[in-house]
């Protein structure tokens, strides 16, 4: 390594350090920034500021930031600890956005914006040579295991389960999301496929449970036969449960300012 990248070296290692690299410890931090500031004292109070003011970014559970194109604009999160969907927004462009941001949210630009302040260094003299060093045999690869792929295997099965057992939803209303895939049932399913399943099935029993709590709050004050008959008549079922997943949405969107209206005359009536 020539001294120039030496240098530019330590300035990386004090951002990192500053922006809470685990892998830098507190007890390097005196010597790489002596070295550091002796070699450019403008650069090195450049680089740290911009670490220091540097913004970060929310995530959610799945470790995807907030984006317009796809996420609701009031930077909600569902009970899962996932962004809010965007109202309107079709599954093939959520999925084709979501693996973009997967794609990019290992860049560290906020190191590399912080790397560009850096002022240059003058030109020094060469370094002396390195001596030769044999070849090291290269090493074969290892062979991956496919250990994503099982991750969003579990988590599809258990986002599955829930929609199942917590609100006694049919096996076969996921027939429409198994089509998607090419096949009528889970086991038959490619494991390139488990991600974008996982995504569809955890946003389907995010929205089973935002309209369970709907229904729970109106029944409270408007009793159980109002409901059934507001179900039944606009959505030809008895159960919410019963509401096709594309429908789910509707349905909520529905719900939310009636149960907004009686939650407001039951205070009303309160405070009478």
């Amino acid at each position: 390594m020539g001294i120039l990248e030496n240098i530019e070296s330590k300035l990386d290692r004090v951002i990192e350090l500053l922006e809470g690299d685990d892998l830098v410890t507190e007890t390097t931090l005196p010597n790489i920034m002596k070295d550091a500031a002796t070699a450019d004292p403008v650069g090195f109070s450049q680089a740290v500021e911009q670490a220091k003011t540097s913004p970060s970014v929310e995530l959610d559970k799945n470790g995807i930031p907030w984006d317009e194109r796809i996420h609701a604009s009031t930077k909600t999160q569902t009970d899962k600890g996932v962004w809010k969907k965007k109202r309107g927004v079709n599954d093939k462009l959520f999925n084709e956005v979501v693996a973009e941001l997967k794609q990019n949210k290992n860049s560290d630009k906020q190191v590399q914006s912080a790397s560009e302040n850096v002022a240059k260094f003058p030109p020094v003299g060469d370094a002396p040579t390195a001596p030769d060093v044999p070849n090291v045999p290269s090493v074969p690869p290892v062979p991956g295991a496919p250990v994503a792929n099982d991750n969003f295997k579990k988590l599809a099965i258990k986002a599955v389960n829930e929609i199942a057992e917590k609100h006694g939803v049919e096996y076969s209303m996921l027939d429409e999301v198994f089509a998607q895939f090419n096949t009528k049932d889970f086991t038959l399913m490619k494991p390139e496929h488990y991600e974008r399943f996982h995504a569809i099935v955890d946003e389907y029993a995010c929205d089973l449970n935002d309209t369970s709590d709907l229904v729970k709050s109106i029944v409270e004050i408007a009793g159980q036969e109002t409901f059934d008959k507001y179900i039944a008549e606009n959505f030809n079922v008895r159960e919410y449960s019963q509401v096709p997943r594309t429908q789910l949405r509707v349905l909520i969107d529905a719900l939310t300012p009636w149960n907004q209206q009686l939650v407001d005359w039951k205070a009303a009536q309160a405070a009478s």
